[in-house]
C-alpha cells in the first residue's frame, strides 16, 4: 500500500481543515443548525463541531477516493 493510500483519511481531513474559513455561508448554516437542534448552547462549541464535522467528511470522501 502506498504512502496516498495509507494516509488519505488524514490527507482528506487536513485539506477539509483548511477549507473551513472559505466556506462562509456554509460554514454559517452548520452552526445555526447545530445550535437550532439543540446540539450545544455554546456558539464556540457549534463553531468546533462544525469544523470537525466538515474535515471529517473530507477524510471519508478522500479515502473513499
Amino acid at each position: 500500500m502506498n504512502f496516498l493510500a495509507r494516509h488519505a483519511y488524514q490527507i482528506g481531513a487536513g485539506l477539509g481543515s483548511l477549507v473551513w474559513p472559505f466556506l462562509g455561508r456554509r460554514r454559517q448554516i452548520a452552526v445555526e443548525n447545530l445550535l437550532r437542534g439543540g446540539v450545544t448552547d455554546d456558539p464556540v462549541e457549534a463553531r468546533r463541531i462544525a469544523k470537525m464535522s466538515i474535515a471529517h467528511l473530507a477524510g471519508h470522501v478522500a479515502e473513499a477516493l
